[in-house]
């Protein structure tokens, strides 16, 4: 089975990216290296499909916003760059 490393960027209009890992050990040793960079990483499946999530500061008052994702990890870090007290991920059923 491969792994899918989805990484977000900290900057919310730089794209998610993801990087295909061979085993799962590879996959996270790459999502630490993101992660020490300041980067999100999250790893996957490579047969998670991208899905639709929600995802929104509950406290805030504002929408939620609609981001897409293999998982809710990485919605919720998209989530964060725009709304980084964001909390609350739901996925969007369709």
């Amino acid at each position: 089975m491969e792994y899918v490393v989805e990484v977000v960027p900290p900057q919310a209009g730089e794209p998610v990216f993801e990087v295909r890992e061979s085993n799962y050990g590879n996959a996270c040793l790459r999502a630490r290296r993101y992660r020490e960079l300041g980067w999100s990483a999250a790893v996957t499946g490579e047969r998670d499909p991208l899905r639709r999530w929600k995802v929104w500061d509950p406290g805030s008052g504002l929408p939620p916003q609609a981001v897409l994702a293999r998982s809710c990890d990485c919605a919720l870090a998209q989530g964060r760059r725009l709304q980084p007290g964001a909390c609350a991920v739901q996925p969007v059923e369709g």
